[in-house]
């Protein structure tokens, strides 16, 4: 069936409160259902990160390991032991789940940042939150480089003992010889 211009015209007569209402009560709803929903607030925390820099190390290659360094911290902030130490220091009554959906992060690129926000409907709570991650980050850091250098540190300390044992054996030889 072929439809001209008369006829179309026609329908367009016939019906247009439905071409008008449509719109209108779709506009209804949307602003029935936002109306209804609690405002969502944002804060932002911004950390710079400083990797270990050894002498003579180049500006570039310092900024690229700061780069790197960015996208696994930006995995890093929202893992359990942070948040629930977050969820501790605040008292707050959520779960890590539930706070993890509250927070992303994200590395500010070609710099040595790390931007962390929180979403909260609480704008108080939503500024405690992303000031609460970004303290305990760098101190879950902390810890776990301050174990790292320890076991490092005792592995070196045994094989100094080691060295030093053989040390002693073979100025026994010599003085044997």
């Amino acid at each position: 069936m072929d439809l001209d211009l008369r006829q179309l015209s026609r329908l367009v007569r016939r019906w247009w409160w439905l071409l008008l209402l449509a719109p209108l009560l779709a506009a209804g709803a949307a602003y029935a259902t936002s109306s209804r929903q609690a405002p969502l607030y944002s804060a932002t925390a911004t950390l710079l990160i400083n990797p270990s820099q050894t002498q003579g190390q180049q500006e570039l290659t310092g900024l690229q390991a700061g780069e790197r360094l960015g996208a696994t911290y930006q995995r890093l902030v929202a893992t359990d032991p942070i948040l629930q130490a977050v969820i501790d220091r605040l008292s707050l009554t959520m779960t890590v789940d539930e706070l993890q959906k509250r927070i992303t992060a994200s590395a500010v690129t070609g710099t040595q940042l790390l931007r962390i926000s929180v979403s909260d409907t609480d704008p108080a709570r939503a500024a405690e939150i992303a000031n609460a991650v970004a303290e305990e980050f760098p101190a879950l850091i902390a810890r776990q480089n301050a174990e790292l250098s320890g076991t490092a540190r005792e592995a070196l300390d045994r094989q100094i003992a080691d060295t030093e044992r053989r040390i002693t054996e073979v100025e026994a030889q010599i003085q044997e010889i």
